[in-house]
């Protein structure tokens, strides 16, 4: 058998090199590379790169591969010659054999073709990216100017209605003024989250810096504590060993008092909200809970998902998804368990900057603070 044949058959031909740009064919020659070497002698050195000036940029990094006999093998790009009947494509494959620099030339007229298939593909693809990103980029002006259009005369309905609730007006003027305030300003955080919700959704989130946990818990149940006061709810925090996050403190802020929110408007009148900050092995876990009826079963597995409207009434159901999606990008989680004396528990988890070996309890109910060391 005629093992000098057999590169020949695959389309290939095996040089040797005998000095820095000439070779020597080691190998029978395939019908492509007569349309290049005419009178060819198998002893005649060749100047390869006079045959195929492709490979003059190719043979400096060829070296390497020449440099030992552990180096490993090394191939060029394709490239594509002429011929009367037509173009054909070739790549090359430096190796040492022994003693032995050798150069093989293939013919691979197949994998050019699928190559230019996925550049063609990998074009495709990015006009539809450059598209997309466009079409977001449309929404998120046109959603910009909307919430600028909706919160601009909002702001003046907000202030006229402030002032007109410093007037003496009757009794009955006076609720409904109040009641319009407290509808505007519901309209207002509304409008917000939603703004909000699509900011977080295309990962354009302020940097996140360290921030106090413990203060931000305060703040909210401090924010929270006027509303739980009139629907007749006792809003109480418990923070045992606390520590400081990576977050964004507005949006930080959103998370807990859209939970807060939520556990106080299912808490029944002389209902309790409950909420509790742990440190468990670097990771700091939040509870709210509250003495509502819980989350119906049918709904918890899309509780967390968009426009999810819990049955026993809320918002435009964006608020859980904020939540997830903001603490999931914090590298954090969130979750829901009933309670097994009734009631909704909803959770977070963080990872904790700093630990923090203070045991403190704060309480704060129908406007009193109690604290305990």
């Amino acid at each position: 058998m005629d093992l000098r044949a057999v590169s020949a058959n695959l389309g290939a031909v095996v040089l040797e090199r005998v000095s820095a740009q000439r070779f020597v064919r080691a190998s029978h020659a395939p019908s492509w590379w007569h349309t290049r070497i005419e009178g060819d002698d198998p002893l005649a050195p060749i100047e390869i790169c006079d045959v195929f000036p492709f490979l003059e940029s190719f043979l400096p990094t060829a070296e390497r591969a020449w440099s030992s006999v552990d180096s490993p093998p090394i191939a060029s790009d394709m490239w594509t010659e002429s011929a009367t009947d037509g173009d054909f494509h070739l790549y090359a494959i430096a190796v040492r054999t022994g003693d032995a620099e050798v150069l093989v030339i293939t013919r691979n007229d197949q994998m050019f073709h699928e190559h230019q298939l996925l550049l063609q593909r990998a074009r495709e693809l990015r006009m539809t990216y450059d598209a997309f990103m466009r079409e977001i980029e449309r929404k998120d002006i046109l959603l910009h100017t909307i919430v600028h259009d909706l919160t601009a005369p909002l702001h003046s309905i907000v202030g006229s209605l402030s002032l007109l609730r410093e007037c003496s007006l009757p009794a009955s003027a006076m609720r409904w003024t109040e009641l319009a305030v407290e509808a505007a300003a519901r309209q207002r955080q509304l409008i917000t989250g939603i703004l909000d919700v699509f900011v977080t959704e295309q990962g354009s989130a302020p940097e996140l810096v360290e921030v106090d946990l413990r203060g931000a818990i305060d703040k909210a149940v401090a924010e929270r504590e006027p509303i739980a006061r009139q629907r007749q709810v006792d809003l109480v925090a418990t923070i045992h060993s606390c520590a400081a996050v990576r977050a964004e403190k507005t949006r930080l802020l959103r998370v807990l008092t859209n939970l807060l929110d939520n556990a106080i408007r299912h808490s029944p009148p002389e209902g309790r909200v409950a909420v509790t900050c742990t440190l468990e092995d670097g990771t700091l876990r939040i509870c709210i809970e509250d003495d509502g009826p819980g989350v119906a079963p049918e709904i918890l597995p899309h509780l967390f998902d968009k426009l999810v409207h819990d049955p026993r009434g809320g918002g435009t159901g964006l608020g859980l998804y904020f939540c997830r999606i903001t603490i999931e990008q914090w590298g954090g989680g969130i979750g829901y368990e009933a309670r097994a004396s009734g009631g909704a528990r909803f959770w977070i988890r963080l990872p904790a900057v700093v630990s923090a070996a203070a045991d403190v309890t704060r309480s704060e109910g129908h406007g009193e603070v109690a604290s305990a060391r």
